[in-house]
C-alpha cells in the first residue's frame, strides 16, 4: 500500500489533486491497518479471559476521550481536514492499543488458566 501510494489513486480519479490527497493519506492508513490488528488481537486476549467491561470501556475511552476530540480538534481547529480526521482516530486506535497491551502484560495468567480449567471441568457433560 505505501510503496504503491503515488499509483492507487488512479484507481479511483484521474484528477491529480485527488491522486495526491490518496497518497499523502495511505502511509497513515497503513500505520491505522497494523494497529488495529494488533488491537484487535489484543481485543481477543481482553474477551477470552471474560472481562468484556473492560474491553468496552477501554474502546469507549480510547475513542470517545482521545480519538473523536483529537480528530476534530487537528480537522477543524489546525485545518488538517480530512488527514486531521484520520490522525485523530489514529491517536484513538494508538491509545486503545497500548491500553490493552498494558492490560495484557498485567493479567494474572496462572490464576487466569485456574479459572479456564475449572470452567472446562464444570462443564463436562458425564454419560
Amino acid at each position: 500500500m505505501i510503496l504503491l501510494r503515488n499509483i492507487w489513486g488512479y484507481a479511483y480519479s484521474s484528477d491529480e489533486d485527488v491522486v495526491a490527497c490518496i497518497a499523502r493519506m495511505l502511509p497513515i492508513l497503513a500505520v491505522s491497518f497494523f494497529v488495529d490488528g494488533l488491537s484487535g488481537s489484543l481485543s481477543g486476549v481482553i474477551i477470552g479471559c471474560g472481562k468484556q467491561k473492560i474491553g468496552a470501556r477501554v474502546n469507549l475511552g480510547a475513542f470517545y476521550l482521545v480519538g473523536i476530540p483529537t480528530a476534530v480538534l487537528l480537522a477543524f481547529v489546525f485545518h488538517l481536514n480530512g488527514m486531521g480526521l484520520w490522525l485523530g482516530i489514529m491517536c484513538g486506535s494508538i491509545s486503545k492499543l497500548a491500553l490493552l497491551l498494558w492490560i495484557t502484560l498485567h493479567i494474572d495468567w496462572e490464576n487466569e488458566a485456574i479459572k479456564a480449567k475449572h470452567r472446562v471441568l464444570g462443564s463436562s457433560v458425564q454419560a
